[in-house]
């Protein structure tokens, strides 16, 4: 793991604060306050040039990251969607999907049907 890109640390910002329990909110602010050069400096290694990431942090990343893509495939499904909206909830789905497949180190089957 070499850190987050600004678009991917935004992603996942948004999902812990829209979608994260308090919990979720706690063990994600608290790492922020461990590695607090990951806001403006998303290469922050470890001797080996990894980035630090327990393995709550990097559970509790995924799961918001699944809720706000659950949250994004639902709201596809709404007739009133122009294509433009259906390409951008696609292309968010993607991300949102592509940042955990990252995260884990298992295989992540999400659905993608609409």
């Amino acid at each position: 793991m070499d850190g987050f890109s600004l678009n991917a640390k935004a992603m996942i910002d948004v999902s812990i604060e829209d979608f994260g329990t308090d919990r979720d909110k706690a063990i994600w602010e608290a790492w922020l306050k461990e590695f607090p050069d990951t806001r403006t400096n998303p290469q922050l290694p470890d001797p080996n040039g990894n980035v630090l990431i327990r393995i709550d942090v990097r559970e509790t990343i995924i799961i918001c990251l699944r809720r706000n893509y659950e949250h994004t495939r639902l709201k596809m499904r709404s007739p009133l969607n122009t294509h433009d909206e259906m390409a951008l909830f696609s292309s968010n789905m993607s991300r949102l999907y592509a940042i955990a497949r990252r995260l884990s180190r298992l295989r992540l089957e999400w659905p993608s049907d609409y």
